[in-house]
């Protein structure tokens, strides 16, 4: 009896001390015991139904929400501003800083929607869908699809009318960018030649004129936009590089871990996020995570090293928020840790609506939350 008690505290106190020296439980201790830089307040909580057809944008310091046809706009105290019923199944809705586009493609239309709720316009496109972009300025730039080879890309101002357009006969458009202030689009495609991969990047103006063309080899590209200044930014699986408005590259960095997650939000910086280890590797470990802010002339600003898998990058000017399935991160731009905070449901999307106010969505709920320093 006496060595089945010794063996059972044993057994509890090396529970304890596992439970001690893991970090999900240190986090999760801090939280509850309030050991953070700062407060930590839910503003509101909305419950929500289990559906994967919920679409969820940031717009402006707000939420937008789109369930069982209806638009919804929640400003970042979670107050409902407006609703707008468009009955569209699955729509595709994207949103610059103060509008939201909505396509349906079951109709082929295209709308405009302010920050107010108005409906700016409606316009049937004279193509199908496949891809499109938009600026701030509201421009609009799409990529049709089509069944013959050659390929139509519209571009569209911020009334809805059509100003332009591109005909490609060759290469895969892989990726679309647009700049009313830089009269550019840029056209990433992809293509073979012989035995080889092609990328090209092509530039033409607004009305639909070829200005450039870039040969990128074998690179392939996971995403382009046009930064504040005017340049192109260029990412591929392991660099990102700048090309200015005579198709020069201007810089270009190299790193050796490929770039997972990408946030293009940034004024005057971008946010990046690679992953240290191949999880197909018998032996995984995150330590080599790293989130890096990159400024807008090519060099490394700050560098933050994550202990989780992240799922997903926001920002609101020099405030970065990153989360993985149970935690938020929140960074200064420079590197300079602000808060880890662990969360009891898994995260599906988390926005920054301010320096100091966040929305953590779930599959049950949208959850908005203050960050107060003390």
């Amino acid at each position: 009896m006496q060595k089945r008690k010794k063996g059972l505290l044993i057994l509890i106190t090396i529970i304890i001390i596992l439970f001690f020296i893991n970090p999900k439980a240190i986090s999760y201790l801090k939280a509850k015991t309030g050991s953070r830089e700062g407060d930590v307040s839910i503003i509101k909580e909305i419950e929500t139904t289990h559906s994967s057809q919920i679409i969820y944008e940031k717009l402006d310091n707000g939420l937008i929400q789109y369930l069982e046809g209806i638009l919804i706009y929640y400003n970042m105290d979670g107050e409902q501003i407006w609703n707008i019923n468009l009955g569209i199944t699955r729509p595709i809705i994207k949103t610059n800083s103060n509008n939201v586009y909505v396509i349906d493609k079951n109709t082929n239309q295209i709308l405009r929607i302010n920050k107010k709720g108005e409906q700016i316009y409606k316009s049937t496109l004279d193509k199908p869908y496949k891809n499109f972009n938009i600026c701030d300025d509201n421009y609009v730039v799409l990529y049709h699809h089509t069944d013959s080879p050659v390929q139509y890309i519209t571009i569209m101002n911020e009334e809805g009318n059509k100003v332009g357009e591109i005909t490609l006969g060759e290469g895969e458009v892989t990726n679309i960018a647009i700049s009313r202030t830089q009269d550019r689009i840029a056209v990433s495609t992809i293509g073979t030649n012989g035995d080889t991969l092609e990328n090209n990047l092509l530039v033409y103006d607004l009305k639909g004129n070829l200005i450039g063309v870039e040969g990128l080899k074998n690179n392939v590209i996971l995403n382009i936009f046009y930064n504040e200044k005017g340049d192109l930014i260029a990412v591929d699986e392991k660099n990102i590089f700048s090309i200015d408005k005579n198709n020069k590259v201007k810089w270009e960095t190299n790193f050796n871990e490929p770039i997972a997650l990408i946030d293009t939000t940034g004024r005057n910086y971008l946010t990046m996020y690679s992953e240290g280890s191949s999880k197909n590797s018998i032996i995984y470990s995150r330590t080599g995570n790293k989130i890096k802010t990159l400024a807008y002339d090519g060099k490394l600003t700050g560098e933050m090293a994550p202990k989780e898998e992240i799922l997903g990058l926001d920002n609101y000017k020099n405030e970065i928020i990153a989360y993985s399935l149970r935690t938020i991160f929140k960074y200064g731009k420079n590197g300079n840790v602000k808060f880890e905070y662990p969360y009891s449901s898994d995260i599906l999307k988390s926005f920054a609506l301010s320096e100091n106010n966040i929305v953590v969505i779930t599959k049950e709920k949208i959850t908005f939350l203050s960050f107060k320093k003390i």
